[in-house]
C-alpha cells in the first residue's frame, strides 16, 4: 500500500480493514483512494460483487433515485473533507485535484469502485453505496480468514 498513514478501522480481531493513504505521495503524485479496503477477505466479496456486475446496477439506480444520489453527494462531500484535512495545504494543494471524489470521481453522482464506497463506509457510516455492500458481502463475524496467513 502507497501512502499509509494509518489504520481507520480493525475487525474484531484487530487486523486493519481499511487504512488512511495519504492523498499526495511522497513523489508528489495525487492519490485519490485516501481510504484503502485492506482486509483480504473483504477485499474478495467486494471483488466477486464487481464482477457481478453491482457497480453497474447502481448506476442505473442512481438515475431514479434522488434522494440516494444526495446522501451519495454528501458522502463525496465528507470524503472531500477527509482528503483536503490530511494534506499540507502550503506544499501539496497544486499537486492534485482535491475536488475529486471517492476513488477519484468527478460526477459526484457515480460509482466507480465499490472497494472504496465499502472503505469509507467501514471507517465513517456515512457512504449509502458501501451500507449496501456490507449488507450484500456476507461477511462471517467469526472470520478466520486473516489467521491462515499467520501460520
Amino acid at each position: 500500500m502507497r501512502g499509509a498513514i494509518k489504520v481507520a478501522k480493525r475487525c474484531r480481531f484487530d487486523y486493519p480493514q481499511v487504512i488512511i493513504n495519504s492523498p499526495i505521495l511522497e513523489d508528489g503524485t495525487p492519490f485519490p483512494t485516501v481510504l484503502w479496503l485492506s482486509c483480504p477477505l473483504l477485499k474478495r466479496l467486494v471483488s466477486r460483487l464487481e464482477v457481478s456486475g453491482w457497480v453497474k446496477a447502481l448506476q442505473e439506480r442512481l438515475k431514479d433515485d434522488k434522494d440516494l444520489r444526495d446522501e451519495l453527494s454528501s458522502a463525496h462531500d465528507d470524503y472531500r473533507s477527509l482528503s483536503r484535512s490530511l494534506i499540507d495545504k502550503e506544499k501539496d494543494m497544486h499537486k492534485g485535484d482535491m475536488n475529486l471524489g471517492i476513488c477519484g470521481v468527478k460526477d459526484m453522482g457515480s460509482v466507480k469502485c465499490l472497494h472504496g464506497h465499502y472503505a469509507h463506509y467501514l471507517a465513517t457510516g456515512k457512504n449509502p453505496i458501501g451500507r449496501m455492500v456490507d449488507g450484500w458481502v456476507a461477511f462471517d463475524d467469526d472470520c478466520s480468514y486473516c489467521d491462515r496467513w499467520q501460520e
